[in-house]
Order: C-alpha cells, then sequence, then structure tokens
C-alpha cells in the first residue's frame, strides 16, 4: 500500500510494481523421516539414525548427529 504524504507526491509511481524474478523451481528432497530437534535427547536422536540405517551402538547424541548429517 502506497504511503500518503501530507502536501506532497509520492516518491514512485502509483500503479506500476516491478517485474519480480521468476522463483526457481523448488527442489523436492526425498521423503523421509524427518530430524529429531537439536535439543532432543539421546534415545529420539538414535530413533532417527536407526530409521536411516545408521548403527549408533556405543555412540553419543553428538557423534550420532554428525553421522546422519
Amino acid at each position: 500500500m502506497p504511503k500518503l504524504h501530507r502536501n506532497r507526491a509520492p516518491s514512485y509511481p502509483i500503479g506500476v510494481l516491478p517485474d519480480l524474478p521468476a522463483e526457481p523451481a523448488a527442489e523436492q528432497e526425498p521423503e523421509g523421516p524427518s530430524p529429531p530437534a537439536p535439543s532432543a535427547n539421546r534415545q529420539k536422536w538414535a530413533a532417527y539414525a536407526a530409521e536411516l540405517g545408521v548403527d549408533v551402538e556405543g555412540l553419543t547424541k553428538a557423534q550420532i548427529r554428525k553421522a546422519v548429517a
């Protein structure tokens, strides 16, 4: 919406919009489980890694996050 300026003309043409660049086609990611929040506990990260087929035996949460990234 154009700004109204008291006793002044607007500094841009009214009713004319700039040409917007075409949006690139959105890349579709492969469907799969979405990762848990970074603050989620180790059990949730281990379950997520198991869905992806990553062995998490003996790994810490940080190591699991690094392995599934």
